[in-house]
């Protein structure tokens, strides 16, 4: 077993096949690490040219793919040396940054990952951002006690979540036009009413039902999707807007989405009324879940709620309709109106390790006694 570090620009179509397959296997999927979603940034986004990418191999099996960039840390007022899971593509674009690893061989993989650090010329910090709690962080705790690398937790966050319950899990996803239902019960009783009384008024102004479709195997639903985040403030670059026709970004979505297409796994949700599109959501299926990406509102409708309507409409089909075990809003808790609509919550944490370096193993290994003591003093 062995590890290397190369370019994502550099990735050649073995490592995607592989890559791709590890992706498969993953300890924990994220579908804003595939091959998919990265190297095809790699390719068309400027922004996705300093990642580099730390992969750990057993002969032609790949096991393990994190994507970094390097940077400074200032810990205790000493700047070290470090690599990031948050990369400046993935600052933008997602708010999932944890590496893929092989669920069944997760600790192995990552102890190899560590103990190569002097030989690949690593930083001697390691941050790991937004680390899902379960079986991937305990992996990591458990290579780096393994390892002798200092490890230590720098804070977490609880991020909008949808786990299946007690619904049988279909075996396909349902991709009929259906009436749009909101499942409302995790929510207070005042804002069940407003939505309920938005979706009236608004099924009342069409004289008729709102529709929920999921159109992802046609490639004219991204282009209605691409169409409607245009036509709002997202369209406005005065206005911070990022629509991906406005910014250019727009053939490096759709060649990532046609990957997902070619596979079954890209969901183009489309809430209409007759002919006029309210809503529309782009999800990736990775795993056994189902993880938002982008989605805009027709601005027509902004008084009825529109946006908070079409999310909780594919909230309740998503988890009916769909093979998957939790739905992920991708969503940072900043987003409050939006992150309280989700039913339930996962806590993601942030992860140091200090693999190589006297400094930055003394610096860290410190800072849980420094910590303990202002938490005293705070008290």
């Amino acid at each position: 077993m062995k590890a290397r570090v190369i370019a994502l620009t550099e990735v050649t179509p073995s490592d995607i096949e592989r890559w791709q397959q590890l992706a498969q296997r993953a300890s924990e999927p994220n579908p804003f690490l595939e091959p998919f979603f990265l190297a095809s940034a790699g390719r068309y986004r400027e922004d996705a040219q300093s990642t580099q990418l730390l992969l750990v191999e057993d002969g032609s099996q790949l096991l393990a793919v994190l994507a970094f960039e390097k940077m400074k840390r200032r810990i205790r007022g000493l700047p070290i040396n470090a690599i990031t899971t948050g990369t400046l593509f993935l600052r933008t674009e997602s708010e999932r940054w944890h590496p893929l690893v092989d669920a069944t061989r997760a600790a192995e993989a990552i102890e190899c990952l560590l103990g190569e650090a002097r030989r690949l010329h690593l930083p001697g910090l390691i941050d790991l951002e937004r680390m899902p709690e379960g079986p991937l962080t305990e992996a990591w705790y458990l290579a780096a006690e393994a390892a002798h690398v200092p490890i230590i937790e720098r804070g977490g966050q609880e991020y909008a979540y949808v786990h299946r319950t007690d619904e049988t899990r279909p075996e396909v996803p349902l991709l009929d036009s259906a009436p749009v239902q909101l499942r409302l019960e995790h929510l207070s009783h005042r804002t069940r009413k407003r939505f309920s009384r938005s979706l009236r008024e608004l099924q009342h102004q069409f004289g008729g039902e709102l529709s929920l479709v999921d159109r992802g195997p046609d490639p004219d639903a991204l282009a209605e999707f691409l169409r409607l985040q245009a036509s709002g403030w997202k369209g406005d670059l005065t206005r911070g807007g990022g629509a991906f026709l406005v910014t250019g970004q727009d053939r490096w979505f759709k060649d990532a989405t046609a990957s997902f297409r070619s596979e079954g796994r890209l969901s183009v949700f489309l809430m209409t009324a007759g002919t006029e599109t309210i809503y529309s959501a782009v999800r990736f299926r990775s795993g056994n879940g189902l993880f938002a990406v982008h989605d805009a509102f027709n601005e027509d409708f902004a008084q009825y709620g529109a946006g908070g309507l079409g999310r909780l409409a594919v909230i309740s089909r998503s988890m009916i309709d769909y093979p998957v075990d939790f739905y992920d809003s991708s969503m940072h808790p900043k987003y409050v109106d939006s992150t309280h609509l989700y039913p339930h919550r996962r806590r993601f944490v942030s992860l140091l390790l200090a693999p190589r370096g006297g400094v930055s193993k003394a610096v860290l290994r410190a800072l849980p006694t420094a910590r303990r003591l202002r938490d005293r003093f705070a008290r």
